[in-house]
């Protein structure tokens, strides 16, 4: 294990850690594992096929289930991780559940 990821372990077993608390990654972003899980815009579908190539939103499917990725500070260490997928109701609430502001780049 990392002497990074010993750190950021170390954080998390005492719950929330604060923001930009490890290092970034090759893309310059912070805390993509760990505080909250991402709660996205997508509709729950079973398999990926058929995801919108373009990043845009997948707006079919269970739209009443919205997807969310990676991992909260709450979850077991057999579920945390990154490439995490599930869906949750569109309306439930959970300190866990956090999203990303995002931006388009340029043309």
């Amino acid at each position: 294990m990392s002497k990074q990821c010993t750190v950021c372990m170390a954080a998390f077993a005492l719950g929330l850690a604060a923001a930009a608390g490890t290092a970034s990654n090759a893309w310059g972003l912070h805390d993509l594992l760990g505080n909250a899980s991402e709660w996205t815009q997508d509709c729950w579908n079973e398999s990926c096929t058929g995801t919108p190539a373009d990043g845009r939103t997948w707006e079919s499917g269970e739209c009443g289930q919205r997807v969310f990725r990676g991992s909260t500070y709450s979850f077991v260490r057999s579920v945390l991780r990154l490439a995490r997928r599930a869906e949750t109701n569109s309306g439930n609430r959970c300190d866990g559940y956090g999203f990303r502001v995002v931006r388009t780049l340029g043309p």
